[in-house]
């Protein structure tokens, strides 16, 4: 049959062999290593094999002597302390003891035909150690974390333990003291003890659901931390009552409550008359009693929101005792004050982003209303007022039933690309259109315009990536252009023929035919240097150009002369061919 145990039989005469006298020592090595795995299982005997840092050495540990049973119930002896070296790393590291064995040359055998035997008379059993997971047939001793303190941690070791049968009854036994268990204890029936009891390692109390644990005193804890530490969750069904901060998260609550992580509230807890906490994944207080308001209240101070748990951080909002809401600001200055250092051209890089979604497009709809009380508004009556770090720079306005915008700037312009895109234009410069692109060469130009730095209306805008290619040209009202030379007031603004960018101040009685088709503008300010400067230029209005305007009229007046003679020629015409 199979696992039968066979014991040697040994009688007068018999003839032996090496496997006899293997058959005898398998015998009691099974018989033994069965006996402790029925009677102990497997782990550390007593309290030897304890581990401890080596003295002088940063990366060397210490075990004492001691024995260990393993999984098969094979014996682990270290007759003596040893010395082993860490891995690289802080850890964690678990250690454990391994049973091992080998043959030392100091035991091969010397005798006659020992060449071709090769074997040895002895083996020898000696424990290794590992570190990492430990396998199937390891013993773990202990935790190092070199980067903790303390370092070494007990908590995994394994001991054997001893089993007690129901009913047992032990009169010969008497414990005067403290009665202490090193490694794991079961008892199958009732265990009373009347004197302190000490448990160095794990302890499992009850094996049911139903099991209770009855303490008539005072529960302490001797750990580390100064803390009970309860590693999983607990129900109670009565009245939790905590003299003290409580932590959830944190072994140091700063408060009555500190809570370090998450909360979530899966079925919803109301309080009636007060906050709420519904069933939602989010944290939230909710009034669920209809027409109740809901208090955040204060004494004299802002109450602040924040986005992370960290002290002396900025809030991002902040409503102040005088209704002031500060969004990036801590001192709002006005009803709502928002500061921001955004960066970028796109919508998701402005300080303030206003976005209706409403897509239907038959949908009547409105992004900002802003409304002023009172009719008949005035410049007074700013809607929106624009600001740079030192002073107003523009504003919308009211303008009676209507409204108006300000600013400091004096024209209005649109982006055209220009003609050759590595060609440098600079604000001030004359340009030639050629169909719809400019270049500061002018000749055969269709149209002579100059670029512009400060429009107070900018049409035509590129998309964001397309700008560098696009200069803004002014069409109607006052620009600062490039002229040569001395300027009078009123002076027609002309191309310099240098195709640089320049112009050149000619006064209307000196103004020829050909000149007409180039004029810029006329200048509205005069100056005596004689070199390169910006001269203010009112272009785009025809009443600027008187000469141009009755030369328009001549023009009129032969276009229609023209056309009468055109009939009476086509009369007479007709009369001849009839006479004929």
């Amino acid at each position: 049959m199979d696992n039968e145990i066979k014991r040697p039989n040994y009688f007068r005469a018999q003839f032996l062999v090496e496997k006899d006298f293997q058959d005898e020592q398998a015998y009691h090595s099974t018989l033994r290593q069965q006996h402790l795995l029925a009677l102990h299982g497997s782990g550390v005997v007593g309290d030897g094999l304890r581990i401890t840092r080596t003295t002088g050495s940063d990366r060397s540990l210490t075990i004492d002597p001691g024995v260990a049973v393993d999984n098969k119930g094979r014996e682990i002896i270290l007759t003596t302390a040893r010395t082993v070296q860490l891995p690289e790393g802080d850890g964690p590291f678990i250690v454990s003891i391994r049973y091992d064995e080998f043959r030392a040359d100091s035991d091969r055998y010397q005798g006659p035909g020992a060449d071709a035997l090769n074997t040895h008379t002895r083996i020898t059993e000696t424990p290794s150690f590992v570190f990492g997971t430990p396998g199937e047939d390891d013993v773990p001793l202990a935790r190092i974390s070199l980067n903790q303190n303390p370092p070494i941690d007990d908590s995994v070791r394994r001991y054997v333990s001893s089993w007690i049968a129901p009913g047992a009854n032990l009169p010969e036994v008497t414990i005067n003291n403290i009665l202490t268990v090193a490694g794991g204890a079961n008892v199958s029936e009732n265990l009373s003890v009347s004197g302190n009891l000490e448990v160095h390692g794990n302890s499992t109390l009850g094996n049911a659901d139903s099991a209770r644990i009855t303490i008539h005193g005072i529960l302490r804890s001797d750990h580390a931390s100064g803390a009970l530490e309860v590693d999983d969750a607990v129900h109670t069904t009565g009245s939790l009552t905590v003299d003290s901060n409580v932590g959830i998260g944190t072994t140091q609550p700063l408060q009555t409550l500190d809570i370090n992580g998450r909360i979530h509230v899966g079925d919803g807890v109301i309080q009636q008359g007060g906050a709420a906490i519904t069933s939602t994944r989010d944290l939230g207080l909710y009034s669920q009693i209809p027409s109740t308001w809901m208090r955040f209240v204060t004494t004299n101070a802002p109450i602040r929101f924040y986005t992370d748990g960290n002290i002396g951080t900025t809030p991002r909002c902040t409503i102040e005792p005088n209704g002031n809401v500060g969004i990036g600001t801590t001192t709002p200055s006005n009803p709502l004050h928002v500061q921001g250092n955004e960066s970028g051209g796109a919508s998701e890089n402005a300080t303030v982003l206003f976005e209706n979604t409403i897509s239907n497009s038959n949908a009547s709809t409105t992004v900002l209303a802003l409304k002023a009380s009172g009719t008949n508004l005035n410049l007074n009556h700013a809607f929106i007022r624009f600001f740079d770090s030192l002073r107003q720079i523009g504003g919308i306005h009211g303008n009676g039933n209507n409204i108006q915008f300000s600013g400091n700037s004096a024209d209005y312009a649109e982006c055209l690309p220009r003609f050759r895109a590595d060609e440098a234009i600079e604000p001030g410069d004359i340009v030639g259109v050629f169909g719809g692109k400019i270049t500061k060469t002018v000749t055969g130009a269709h149209h002579v315009m100059a670029i512009t730095d400060k429009p107070i209306v900018l049409g035509n805008m590129p998309e964001h990536q397309d700008r560098h290619l696009y200069e803004p040209v002014s069409f109607l009202g006052q620009v600062s252009v490039k002229v040569c030379g001395a300027v009078q007031l009123g002076d027609f603004i002309i191309p310099s023929g240098l195709n640089d960018g320049t112009g050149i101040a000619v006064s209307p009685e000196k103004i020829t035919s050909a000149e007409y088709g180039l004029v810029v503008g006329r200048a509205w300010e005069a100056s005596d240097e004689q070199g390169v400067k910006r001269i203010n230029t009112v272009v785009g209005l025809p009443s600027s150009y008187p000469q141009l305007s009755e030369l328009l009229a001549i023009m009129q007046a032969q276009q229609a002369e023209i056309a009468t003679l055109k009939a009476e020629l086509s009369s007479i015409k007709m009369l001849l061919a009839q006479s004929v």
